[in-house]
């Protein structure tokens, strides 16, 4: 039975499940309905406002770089095409 309630929570790390799932699953392993109770529901609580927050925060980290990191693909980019070009009329030469 152990197993089974480390891979729900698990499921709820993961976000395959929501807490009220969690939970739900949970109770249907204990017969008595007892042994999952509040703290329970608070630690899937605590596991969603967690990866709420840590979305927000790596979203938050990572916005200002994005314009740098498009303008170094854009400069790539245009450095294979300018090297396909010169492939290609490399090969224009010999054929």
């Amino acid at each position: 039975m152990k197993k089974e309630r480390m891979k729900i929570l698990q499921l709820l790390a993961e976000e395959a499940i929501d807490a009220d799932e969690a939970v739900r699953l949970l109770k249907s392993l204990d017969s008595d309905g007892d042994i999952i109770d509040e703290e329970l529901q608070q630690f899937a609580e605590n596991s969603e406002r967690f990866a709420e927050d840590f979305s927000e925060r790596f979203y938050a980290a990572f916005k200002d770089v994005e314009p740098e990191l498009d303008a170094a693909a854009k400069e790539v980019l245009g450095a294979v095409a300018s090297l396909l070009d010169d492939v290609s009329q490399s090969l224009k030469g010999k054929a």
